[in-house]
């Protein structure tokens, strides 16, 4: 079997369950830096709402990046509804995410809390709080 070449891969949709961010690093550094778009499904592990460590990560491994995308769900332990994660969610808010036009959103459901981050979309009629 002859090993495949993905020095040119552009798109990967990545399932980072059950692996650390350092996983997710030697898979990049196999995978070479050409990808433009990235989707990565996490759990578990609330390092993957790190903004700062994303920042570090994409400007060192992912220097093509176009569209980022980013699923990270979350359980919601008790009746007061918080979830594992505490945070700083501003942290998608610097300069680094909003010239590029990655957005941080977050839906909850039941226990469930639901991460996103994506490229920015115009939604005609929508109202933000």
């Amino acid at each position: 079997m002859l090993p495949m070449n993905l020095s040119n891969l552009a798109y990967i949709d990545i399932d980072l369950h059950f692996k650390t961010f350092d996983e997710l690093k030697m898979i990049m550094i196999k995978i070479g830096s050409k990808l433009n778009v990235i989707h990565c499904f996490a759990s578990q592990d609330a390092i993957f709402l790190d903004g700062h460590r994303w920042k570090k990560f994409i400007l060192q491994y992912l220097p093509d990046l176009k569209k980022f995308y980013l699923t990270f769900k979350d359980i919601i332990h008790n009746k007061y509804r918080h979830s594992i994660y505490s945070g700083e969610l501003n942290q998608f808010a610097t300069s680094f995410w909003i010239e590029r036009q990655w957005v941080l959103e977050f839906t909850i459901i039941d226990e469930y809390i639901s991460y996103s981050i994506n490229p920015y979309r115009y939604i005609e009629n929508s109202f933000f709080i």
